[in-house]
C-alpha cells in the first residue's frame, strides 16, 4: 500500500488514485488529546467532497479515528467510526 499524505491539496483527488492507494483529503483532526466533535465533522464532510473517486485499491483518508480520546462523548465516538465507515475511510487509530 502506497499512501500519500497531501493534506488534500494540489487536487490530489484528481490523481491520488493513478499514484497510489491511499491519500489524505483534510487536515489534521486534532493535535493528539485534543479531539473536537467539530473538526472530525469538518473533516467527514471535507472528505465527502470527492465521492467518486474512492474504490477498490484507493481511497480516500478524513485523518485518523479518535475514538476513546478525551473530548468526544461515546455516542460522537460511535457516530465518528459510523461516518468514517460509510466513507469507506481507513478504520485506523492511531495510539501514542
Amino acid at each position: 500500500i502506497f499512501y500519500m499524505c497531501v493534506w488534500g491539496q494540489d487536487n490530489v483527488q484528481e490523481w491520488g488514485a493513478s499514484v497510489g492507494h491511499l491519500w489524505r483529503t483534510t487536515g489534521d483532526i486534532c493535535s493528539p488529546g485534543h479531539a473536537s466533535f467539530d473538526r472530525m465533522i469538518d473533516n467527514f464532510y471535507g472528505n465527502a467532497k470527492y465521492p467518486g473517486v474512492t474504490g477498490p485499491s484507493h481511497w480516500q483518508d478524513p485523518d485518523m479515528m479518535v475514538v476513546g480520546m478525551e473530548g468526544l462523548t461515546a455516542i460522537e465516538w460511535r457516530t465518528h467510526f459510523s461516518l468514517w465507515a460509510m466513507s469507506a475511510a481507513p478504520l485506523w487509530i492511531g495510539i501514542d
